[in-house]
């Protein structure tokens, strides 16, 4: 779902750093940002004084979340796009 997002709404890649990982458990690269028991994807990480984050999980100076739904909610409300449609 995200990646339909990202292709619909192109320019929404110039405001994210987003990072492939591969498919196979165990995911490293998340792990060292978020834990290995939210090593899910996708993966969304902003700063924790984001309010558009609010529903977000936090973890020391961060807010995260894996929930696709979360995430499309987050770009629809930080950067003006459509909202994600059940």
């Amino acid at each position: 779902m995200i990646e339909g997002v990202l292709h619909y709404y192109p320019d929404l890649r110039d405001h994210l750093d987003i990072r492939y990982v591969d498919f196979p458990r165990p995911r490293k690269e998340i792990i060292a940002l978020v834990g290995e028991e939210n090593q899910g994807c996708p993966l969304l990480i902003t700063s924790l004084d984001n309010q558009s984050a609010n529903s977000f999980s936090v973890l020391g100076n961060m807010r995260f979340t894996n929930d696709t739904k979360k995430i499309a909610t987050f770009f629809a409300n930080q950067f003006h796009v459509g909202l994600w449609h059940p």
